[in-house]
């Protein structure tokens, strides 16, 4: 099944939860269409320019998702053929699959996919590149 046709199959879903407190069932929907959205840019980036290497940059942002939401992010992206450079809290990186080295609290890791590039002060101030074996 390709892209447009769950794009299409989308528009059929309706929700039997209406609450406007705590909707699981909302957010799953959002979350379904958001990840709709991801994988539609990516088809038409191909298209438009097939030899373009498509990357995704998130900063402090994976946090807002749940654990098993930026399990689900990773493995769109690395399904679609995506690069993900990230910076993220450790716990965050680790849900997104990339093995978090120890001994840096406090610390964002500098990620390339599943890599960890480097680690940094959560608001910038400095930037520890890490060897690349």
């Amino acid at each position: 099944t390709d892209v447009a046709e769950l794009s299409r199959r989308y528009e059929d879903v309706s929700l039997t939860d209406t609450s406007k407190v705590f909707n699981t069932e909302l957010t799953a929907m959002l979350e379904l269409r958001n990840l709709l959205d991801v994988a539609g840019a990516v088809a038409r980036l191909r298209e438009a320019a097939p030899d373009a290497t498509p990357v995704v940059v998130h900063s402090a942002t994976a946090a807002y998702l749940s654990p098993e939401q930026r399990a689900t992010f990773a493995v769109l992206c690395r399904d679609l053929g995506v690069h993900r450079v990230g910076l993220e809290g450790s716990q965050v990186s680790a849900d997104l699959g990339v093995p978090a080295p120890p001994d840096l609290p406090g610390r964002f890791l500098l990620t390339l996919d599943d890599a960890v590039l480097g680690d940094a002060h959560p608001h910038g101030r400095d930037l520890v590149w890490h060897r690349r074996v």
